[in-house]
């Protein structure tokens, strides 16, 4: 009886696999000899243990319209994976590389892009590959245009096939192979049915215009989430990778509501910038720091560049937060306070005072301090004086606010004044760690204060960008509230300025992203959700909010015992109250984890929800998210943090924009 062509060429893809993966463990394992400071992520996890050679996992395929004599020696097909490699004459490129534009089809970067005919994205379950589709890119594709390798294959177990949604090119299920003769790898004229174009979708459907593997990216959306971002090379759709590979040295600003992949863009991005594989004038002027708004954002981000970007010592990852901290030598928990009570605790003015005193302290030379503190102390103090019997300042605002600053010793505490501190620190004396920096992206940039941009600008040598944020979810009336203010800050100039939006969501499903987004002036509601089925948001009223909030959450965790749960409260207090009443343990790596049993639940507050996704959200009193000129930004934020379900508790009245949908 006939063997299922698909197959047999299901099991040739993951028998050549298994050979890439075998090369780069063999690579991996080569002794490298290396100086200099280990691994300078600021994650806590410590060193990446694998050298540059990748894991040896298959991206996806690019067969072209005929052989290449000029790029491939004739060949006509080759591979996109994490580490280059020449594979039984075929060849593996990094996925960094130029010539993986014709796999992530955006703008001619290359040119093969031009003569691409079908691309083949890879599914993997259980580190293997589960199922591939091909895309024709032409009108006449090839019938058989990817070379089939006879390789000896061992009988390889039945593998469930990720659920597609929509018409694949490919979509018979996997089968058990034959093993096979001979280990010799050749090439013949044997493969799949042949490859037909795919038919375009209907106007206005979100399928359209550029999306690419459609029915994998679908399954990957409806799948349950992890509390790590996970790499999505195979389904980085044009638009984003457009943005992950712009050059080094260019600044680039992507707005997007959430759920629009913009920290899926900042990992990428910042593994695309630090990987061996680009070209010289791609590559920024020295290292990389991706600065995130959270450590849960820094944790969330870990794994995925510690797979994209291994054993670099050019990637430095960092909540402000975090920054703040190792600039100023105070942690978190030591300091009191919201980030701000004035306008003129985060001013840019503010820096400028600063760095005016401590010039003048050093105009004849620089004193000798016993330790850094001394000296932080000493530029503080004297700014707290208005520079004494010579003024930093003349206004009255500004001499009025600097005589109110609390001394020294108490204004270490004050968290409103951490970022004050943090600058003169990075004036005085700045980190090794953080010397060299070429290029910084910032994710949630639409919360960072005029003074922290001050402080990033020290920091950042080579002067470019990549920021990362949405208007709409700004937390404070005292960050800027335009983009072109926040490029005025970093000295930018509106023509080296691309502004890039993103149209397309796909975190929420559509009846999230509508109920949210009745927060937000009309004009700005508009969003094609990829995701359109999934149930209503649910609206409790209770007289018993933490109760109602940890029973929604076990409902959840019911209907997703695979996800990820959370319940973001402004005041997470009486919820992990109830929960170590009902056996919860927190986590003593983490306390806004919670466990019991094998269940995991996290308990947050919208702060530090910010750049996390989970699967099911409970929300808690949207009366008490406070509001910053006339926007609902911290509220809009946690209503968007879920994936699949959104339930609201509350006892006070919802803001009058969410009234309608109640239990």
């Amino acid at each position: 009886m006939a063997s299922d062509p698909h197959a047999q060429e299901l099991a040739d893809e993951r028998a050549a696999e298994n050979q890439y993966k075998e090369a780069m463990d063999r690579r991996a394992r080569m002794p490298i000899p290396t100086q200099g400071a280990r691994n300078t992520l600021w994650t806590g996890t410590g060193q990446v243990k694998l050298p540059v050679g990748g894991f040896g996992q298959f991206v996806g395929r690019v067969a072209l319209v005929g052989p290449d004599p000029e790029h491939l020696d004739g060949r006509s097909d080759f591979y996109i994976g994490d580490g280059h490699y020449e594979l039984d004459g075929v060849e593996v490129f990094h996925w960094s590389a130029r010539v993986a534009c014709t796999f992530f089809r955006g703008s001619t970067h290359h040119p093969l892009c031009e003569r691409v005919a079908v691309i083949r994205t890879y599914a993997h379950r259980n580190g293997g590959i589960s199922e591939f589709y091909d895309e024709a890119i032409v009108d006449d594709p090839p019938g058989v245009p990817f070379r089939r390798r006879v390789l000896s294959i061992p009988a390889a177990p039945t593998r469930a096939v990720l659920p597609t949604t929509g018409r694949s090119l490919s979509t018979k299920p996997a089968a058990q192979s034959a093993p096979g003769k001979s280990d010799a790898a050749k090439t013949q004229p044997l493969g799949p049915e042949p490859v037909k174009a795919a038919s375009a979708k209907g106007p206005g459907s979100p399928e359209k215009d550029g999306l690419r593997a459609a029915d994998l990216l679908h399954a990957r959306l409806a799948a349950p989430r992890s509390d790590q971002l996970a790499s999505v090379l195979s389904t980085l759709q044009p638009d984003q990778y457009e943005v992950v590979a712009a050059p080094g040295r260019t600044n680039c600003i992507i707005e997007g509501q959430p759920g629009t992949g913009k920290t899926i863009i900042a990992a990428h991005r910042a593994a695309f910038l630090v990987s061996p594989a680009i070209e010289d004038q791609d590559k920024p002027e020295g290292k990389v720091m991706l600065v995130g708004p959270s450590r849960q954002y820094s944790h969330h981000v870990a794994h995925l560049l510690e797979r994209l970007a291994p054993a670099t010592r050019d990637l430095i990852v960092v909540s402000l937060q975090e920054l703040l901290e190792q600039l100023t030598g105070r942690s978190e928990n030591r300091v009191w306070g919201p980030p701000s009570y004035s306008w003129q605790d985060v001013s840019q003015e503010l820096a400028d005072f600063a760095f005016k005193a401590w010039r003048r302290i050093t105009s004849a030379g620089r004193p000798k301090y016993a330790k850094l503190r001394d000296a932080v102390e000493h530029v503080y103090e004297t700014l707290r004086v208005n520079g004494g019997d010579r003024p930093l300042t003349t206004e009255h605002e500004w001499r009025e606010y600097l005589r109110r600053l609390p001394r020294f010793r108490d204004a270490q505490d004050d968290r409103s004044l951490q970022p004050l501190l943090a600058y003169i620190g990075g004036q005085v004396q700045p980190l090794r760690a953080l010397q060299g920096i070429g290029h910084v992206i910032v994710d949630e940039a639409q919360d960072v204060h005029p003074l922290e941009w001050a402080v990033l600008t020290e920091i950042n040598a080579g002067g470019y960008w990549t920021l990362l944020g949405d208007l709409n979810q700004r937390r404070s009336d005292h960050t800027e509230g335009s983009w072109k203010n926040v490029a005025a800050a970093l000295a930018i100039e509106d023509e080296d300025l691309p502004l890039v939006r993103l149209q397309r969501g796909y975190r929420s499903t559509r009846p999230i992203i509508q109920f949210a987004n009745k927060l937000l002036p009309k004009t700005e509601r508009e969003l094609a959700s990829l995701q359109n089925e999934g149930p209503e948001p649910l609206v409790v009223t209770t007289k018993t909010l933490s109760p109602e909030a940890v029973a929604q959450a076990s409902g959840l965790l019911d209907r997703h015992p695979h996800g990820t749960v959370a319940i973001i409260d402004t005041d997470p207090e009486p919820t992990r109250e109830e929960l170590r009443a009902r056996g919860w343990i927190a986590d003593r790596a983490d306390v806004t984890r919670w466990r019991r049993d094998s269940r995991m639940l996290t308990v947050i507050d919208p702060d530090h929800a910010r750049g996390l996704e989970f699967d099911g959200v409970v929300v808690v009193e949207p009366w008490a998210f406070p509001p910053n000129l006339g926007r609902q930004g911290q509220l809009y934020t946690a209503l968007t943090r879920p994936n699949r379900e959104l339930v609201i508790v509350h006892q006070k009245p919802l803001p009058e924009e969410l009234r309608g949908r109640r239990r």
